[in-house]
């Protein structure tokens, strides 16, 4: 990136929302509609910006989140790429991230309830036996904060996926419209209006109510940050002598820290995953550390993970597009 603090301005706020208008985006850091184009499109191309997804809160449609973390045996890159491309086929699965350490990779299952997920996850395991050493935990409610650290800006939105939620009802339109925001956030209301033969207007309406409703929380790219040199890890915390208070201090940790970009409150083998982006090893050792000092009290234990790659990341399974589950 030649102009480094123009990039990272309007890196920044596509984190923010990504659906924002090419216009706006280009006035509100002094560049032009073209030139934001260009740069977006170079972010794609150079594989910085992998993708756009959607912040769906999926457990409005009656969805729960199971995070399975993969042992997985030495294999060539050859055969990995080719299991991931098996794991992806699975209706149910929304992320998929290959990772370093005691896990090689994070798979997230989307199902109605644990009995729907065991038959799928079954089935998956069944026809991939490499992936039978596992650890399984289910999403309570996850946190989605910006990235902050970019600009050392103060972090102020909180977009909270998941938990108690009362189920909705959508219509076939709306169900259709979000089907396109799932696959591509940044697929534009003319281009979703032209498929679905409906004027743009009524798409424009549509996302803007689903907004109101919080079936949407927001839009964001898939950033592989390891591009501009920034590394990607998650922290995996297990919980003993918890009380409420102390629980709610350490999401307060997370949550004003400018290098967490998710938090993830779990049941299973562990209760929290933190994701992180730092600019130097020695840069998240110390959140690591200081997050194991300060709440010693109720960690049991912790690992930490480097990311490698996201191949995949969204919010809501295909199989709620394609079956009626």
């Amino acid at each position: 990136m030649k102009n480094k603090i123009k990039d990272l301005k309007l890196l920044s706020m596509l984190d923010l929302d990504a659906r924002l208008a090419l216009s706006q985006i280009g006035k509100n850091i002094r560049m032009s509609q073209q030139l934001v184009s260009h740069k977006i499109k170079s972010y794609t191309d150079d594989g910085l910006v992998l993708g756009f997804y959607s912040l769906i809160d999926y457990a409005k449609f009656g969805f729960l989140n199971f995070r399975v973390l993969f042992k997985i045996n030495y294999q060539s890159k050859e055969k990995f790429i080719e299991l991931i491309k098996n794991i992806s086929k699975t209706g149910n699965v929304t992320e998929i991230t290959e990772c370093g350490g005691s896990y090689d990779l994070l798979t997230v299952f989307s199902n109605r309830n644990p009995s729907q997920f065991n038959k799928q996850f079954k089935a998956l395991i069944g026809q991939n036996p490499q992936l039978k050493n596992y650890d399984i935990t289910t999403s309570v409610v996850s946190h989605h904060y910006p990235r902050a650290y970019l600009l050392g800006d103060v972090k102020e939105e909180d977009i909270i996926i998941g938990g108690d939620r009362e189920i909705l009802t959508i219509d076939e339109l709306d169900k259709n419209i979000l089907f396109y925001l799932n696959e591509n956030s940044k697929m534009s209301s003319v281009s979703i209006a032209r498929d679905l033969e409906v004027n743009p207007k009524t798409v424009i309406l549509r996302i803007k109510n689903m907004k109101k409703a919080d079936i949407i929380k927001g839009f964001k790219p898939l950033l592989n940050v390891q591009k501009i040199d920034f590394s990607v890890n998650k922290i995996l915390l297990k919980y003993h002598h918890l009380s409420v208070e102390r629980e709610q201090e350490l999401q307060t940790f997370c949550k004003l820290n400018q290098n967490i970009i998710e938090l993830n409150k779990l049941i299973g083998d562990w209760d929290l995953e933190l994701t992180v982006e730092t600019k130097t090893k020695e840069e998240f050792r110390n959140i690591y550390i200081s997050i194991r000092e300060r709440f010693e009290d109720i960690i049991e234990d912790s690992e930490s993970l480097q990311v490698f790659k996201t191949y995949k990341k969204k919010f809501l399974p295909e199989d709620y597009f394609i079956k009626n589950i």
